[in-house]
């Protein structure tokens, strides 16, 4: 009996081990490999010798330091300006996901969570360009110079535009799980509508919105079509020098590429071993 026992439990472990080896295959394939290649080549110069020369130039570089610091600018401040925006649009939609309009701006938002890179920047520029639909009609007003949509300040409305429904849609099922009876024992107990979202909404809220906020920002570190597609490759930003770098005619510079990438990497790890901290902190 004891061998049958066995037997059926080593079929099922077979079988759980055949089942997640396509999952498996992939993460090596399209993660791990591709991760080992950059961590490799970013220690190669391009005779072939092991060095941290690549390293040492970029952070010797003023331009390459300036992709560093506007990267972090722009997925920083776009995934802030999101989060809230995000949140207030979430807390919407959970109060009217009932209704016909509910139902579908919810499908709308879906939609347009996935809007972004070289339709959005052309959608931009029809918009907002230089003779865009709210470019002539803000002249028309008198009103010129709002917004450069190849500047800083447009790229950054392009980023906040393709966030924003993405933290809606992220931020709305944790919404969704708030008990209004917690609303309603916080009332008979004499607290706020104030006092409930900050003692007991936003605690419970807390792992979600941290857990957002790192995918915004790293969906906006990683972001590469939109800005290329505005500025045709001459804004500086760490994932457009990586494509430069292994696809320009004259600047091909594998080795160069994969230390940055190595960078753009690191600051991803590092911002989620803070958000596995500071949710480390909120649960203890």
């Amino acid at each position: 009996m004891d061998s049958l026992t066995s037997t059926r439990r080593l079929l099922q472990n077979v079988e759980i081990y055949i089942l997640i080896l396509p999952f498996i295959t992939l993460v090596i394939l399209f993660i791990l490999a591709p991760l080992g290649w950059i961590i490799i080549n970013a220690f190669y110069n391009d005779l072939g010798e092991l060095t941290l020369g690549n390293i040492k130039d970029i952070f010797s570089s003023k331009f390459y330091l300036q992709a560093i610091g506007l990267s972090l600018k722009i997925s920083l401040y776009s995934s802030v300006i999101s989060l809230l925006i995000g949140f207030q649009g979430a807390y919407s939609l959970e109060v009217i996901k009932d209704s016909t309009l509910g139902r579908i701006l919810i499908a709308i938002n879906t939609v347009l969570s996935n809007f972004s890179g070289v339709p959005l920047a052309f959608a931009m520029i029809i918009v907002f360009g230089s003779s865009g639909v709210m470019t002539l009609v803000l002249a028309k007003l008198g009103l010129t110079n709002i917004i450069d949509i190849y500047s800083f300040n447009g790229i950054l409305l392009s980023y906040i535009y393709f966030q924003i429904p993405l933290a809606t849609l992220l931020l709305f099922p944790a919404i969704s799980g708030l008990q209004k009876h917690w609303q309603e024992n916080a009332y008979l107990l004499g607290a706020s509508a104030f006092q409930y979202f900050f003692k007991v909404g936003l605690p419970v809220l807390s792992p979600a919105i941290l857990g957002t906020f790192i995918i915004l920002f790293a969906n906006a570190l990683g972001a590469y079509a939109t800005a290329y597609a505005l500025t045709s490759g001459s804004f500086n930003i760490l994932p457009i020098r990586i494509a430069a770098l292994i696809a320009g005619n004259l600047t091909l510079q594998p080795n160069m590429a994969a230390a940055l990438a190595l960078i753009l990497v690191s600051l991803m790890f590092i911002v989620t071993i803070v958000h596995q901290y500071l949710l480390g902190r909120y649960h203890t």
